[in-house]
């Protein structure tokens, strides 16, 4: 099972882009190619977008988003981003840390009211840096977490579920399990509820504001992301598109109804965020502008830099701050991809020309074929 993004994931379109030839279309229309590849993948549906010289300049929707009931995907459905969310949560955290609420390099225990500290190596502090770039030691528990994928939403608060998970004494605490051996800082290894983490230091630097209410009112709503939601109790049901699998010996895709057609899971800041590829492409200019959006300041220019740099180059040579940097075919790129049962995404931005493009699929496939053709057609643009 695909869980949230595993690091596995990105290392495989990592290769794709660093080595693959571009796709060739033969003055296909773009429209058509994405069909093509959707039927030989086995695609339900797809949604993307193109961004070029600060706006949206092609959008489109395919295939469906209920198989059963024949609903099309459109520019307008909702689908689940697993890991992409993880560049908006570090992004909320990063804005509280231009507000001045904490450092980048402080201990995180100095702003938790409980401990999370690799029980391997006592008093070696976890700094926020950390957290936002995969080197915090923390691990993902999978024999834990796989049975909480759950229908809908999971129930308890973020903060409850951190402590529980990450604290000595936590209900679901296990010590060589939720850590990995190494020191903090020492590696870079993987890691989802790195980034549940991430949601709640929003609330505990700020003292007041769920996660959820901080991202709405600081991101969101600014960049008139009026449809994106964290949790799926807040949108209509029949707007966001349904994870299928494909089922090869029946010739036909099935919901992914183990855990109910739509689910979600404790750390929500690492995956649950569902939004349009339109809605998205405006946080994804406002990265691209240098933290400004239709001529408001979102984030600083400062901000946008240090979240797009490389932060420990001698561990990992792509992890920015919730971003991965990598070189396509010679062109440097940013962004990020996402993965869970039923769903795949991406949103890469290439740095040469100011490109942008998002695809979200509620199928299970790779898509880079379908990304390298958006940022070859926006040569038409």
């Amino acid at each position: 099972m695909l869980k949230h993004c595993i690091i596995s994931t990105l290392a495989v379109f990592a290769l794709v882009l660093a080595s693959a030839p571009a796709t060739s279309r033969a003055q296909q229309p773009i429209e058509e190619f994405v069909r093509q590849e959707m039927a030989a993948k086995h695609i339900a549906g797809l949604s993307a977008a193109l961004v070029k010289n600060g706006r949206v300049v092609w959008a489109e929707g395919f295939g469906l988003a209920d198989v059963r009931l024949n609903k099309p995907v459109t520019t307008d459905t909702l689908f689940m981003t697993a890991s992409l969310c993880k560049t908006l949560t570090a992004t909320g955290l990063m804005h509280a840390w231009e507000q001045g609420l904490y450092g980048l390099d402080d201990d995180i225990n100095g702003y938790l009211s409980f401990l999370v500290e690799n029980p391997s190596h006592p008093g070696v502090p976890i700094t926020f840096r950390q957290v936002l770039t995969h080197t915090s030691s923390i691990k993902d528990n999978w024999g834990l977490l796989d049975p909480f994928y759950v229908p809908g939403d999971w129930k308890t608060p973020l903060d409850y579920w951190c402590e529980n998970y990450l604290s000595p004494g936590g209900k679901w605490y296990f010590a060589n399990q939720n850590y990995y051996s190494h020191a903090p800082g020492a590696k870079y290894r993987y890691a989802n509820q790195g980034f549940a983490l991430a949601g709640h230091l929003v609330e505990a630097v700020n003292g007041s504001v769920s996660f959820e209410q901080y991202t709405d009112t600081n991101l969101f709503s600014p960049l008139g992301m009026d449809k994106t939601e964290w949790h799926f109790r807040n949108v209509d049901p029949g707007e966001v598109a349904i994870p299928y699998m494909w089922n090869a010996g029946q010739n036909t895709w099935k919901p992914f109804t183990g855990m109910g057609v739509h689910y979600g899971y404790p750390d929500y800041p690492a995956g649950t965020l569902r939004t349009t590829p339109t809605e998205l492409a405006q946080f994804l200019i406002m990265h691209m502008n240098g933290g400004t959006y239709h001529g408001q300041q979102i984030i600083s220019q400062a901000t946008a830099d240090e979240m797009h740099k490389i932060q420990f180059p001698s561990i990992n040579g792509s992890q920015a701050i919730g971003f991965y940097t990598m070189n396509w075919q010679g062109q440097k790129c940013i962004g990020h991809d996402g993965g869970d049962p039923g769903l795949w995404t991406e949103m890469w931005w290439r740095l040469s020309d100011d490109v942008g493009v998002i695809v979200f699929a509620n199928t299970e496939k790779p898509l880079d074929n379908i990304v390298n053709a958006l940022f070859d057609e926006a040569a038409s643009y």
